[in-house]
C-alpha cells in the first residue's frame, strides 16, 4: 500500500466487503451503509462506485472537504483524504453520483466535528436525493437499526461502517 492513499484502501475494502454480502444465501436485495464520523466518507465513496448500495446514512461526518484547509484546525482523520480530489470534485459532488439513490445526512459536521446545521443545507440544497437532519441521533440510530433494517452481521464490518440489509 506504499504510496496509495489510505482512503483508497477503506473503500476498496468496503467493495470488498459488499461483495461478500453479495455471496450470502441469506442476504437479499440492497444494502444500506451507515457511516458515522469519518466513515461515513468510506460509505459515501461505496455508495457512489457500487449500484449494489441501497442508501447511505451519514451520521456526524464532515459536509465537504473545501472547509477543510480554511479551517484554522479540524478533529477529521488524515485517512479520509487523497492528494488531488479537490481539482474534480468535493463531497457533496460525490452525493449527487449516489442519486437518485437517497444519501441521508445525520448531525452533519464541521472540520471540528461540531453541528455544520445551515451550511451543510446550503452546500447540498440542489441534490433531490438527500436529506439533511439534526434529530437526538441516538434515538434515530438506534430506533432506525432496530426497526425498518434487519442486521445482517454483529459488528460493524469494515472502518466503522455497519452493513444493513433492507426488508423487501
Amino acid at each position: 500500500m506504499l504510496g496509495k492513499p489510505v482512503l483508497g484502501g477503506q473503500v476498496y475494502d468496503s467493495l470488498r466487503a459488499l461483495d461478500y454480502l453479495g455471496s450470502r444465501p441469506d442476504v437479499g436485495g440492497g444494502v444500506v451503509l451507515v457511516g458515522d464520523g469519518p466513515h461515513g466518507v468510506i460509505a459515501l465513496y461505496a455508495a457512489a462506485l457500487d449500484n449494489r448500495v441501497r442508501s447511505v446514512a451519514l451520521l456526524r461526518t464532515v459536509t465537504d472537504y473545501r472547509s477543510l484547509p480554511v479551517a484554522d484546525r479540524y478533529t477529521q482523520p488524515f485517512g479520509i483524504y487523497a492528494y488531488g480530489l479537490l481539482r474534480d470534485f468535493d463531497l457533496p459532488e460525490l452525493a449527487s453520483v449516489v442519486g437518485p439513490r437517497p444519501v441521508l445526512l445525520l448531525d452533519p459536521a464541521t472540520p471540528l466535528g461540531e453541528p455544520a446545521g445551515a451550511a451543510a443545507r446550503d452546500l447540498y440544497s440542489g441534490l433531490p436525493n438527500l436529506a439533511c437532519r439534526r434529530p437526538a441521533i441516538r434515538t434515530t440510530y438506534r430506533s432506525w437499526r432496530r426497526g425498518s433494517a434487519a442486521r445482517t452481521h454483529g459488528e460493524p464490518l469494515n472502518h466503522g461502517c455497519s452493513w444493513y440489509r433492507l426488508p423487501p
